[in-house]
C-alpha cells in the first residue's frame, strides 16, 4: 500500500510505524490525519524528516495540524 494511494478506512489505527520508507513530504504525511485515532506516528529515515530544515520545527508542524498526536519520531 501507497500512502500516494486511497487509503483503507482503519479506524482503530493509532500506531503506524514508517520508517525508513520513502515518504517525501508533509503533504503526503498529512494523509494519514484522516485516522481519527492515530496517536504515534514514526518516519525516521524518510525524506520528509531527511530534508527537514530541523526535526523540532517538523514534529511542531505536525503537533500544529494534528494535537493529538502523542508521539512523533
Amino acid at each position: 500500500m501507497k500512502i500516494d494511494e486511497e487509503l483503507p478506512p482503519l479506524p482503530e489505527l493509532e500506531y503506524i510505524n514508517l520508517r525508513s520508507n520513502k515518504i517525501p513530504n508533509m503533504e503526503t504525511l498529512e494523509r494519514l490525519y484522516q485516522f481519527p485515532n492515530l496517536q504515534d506516528i514514526s518516519v525516521l529515515n524518510n525524506p520528509v524528516e531527511q530534508n527537514a530544515t530541523s526535526f523540532n520545527l517538523l514534529v511542531a508542524e505536525v503537533l500544529i495540524k494534528r494535537p493529538k498526536i502523542k508521539r512523533f519520531c
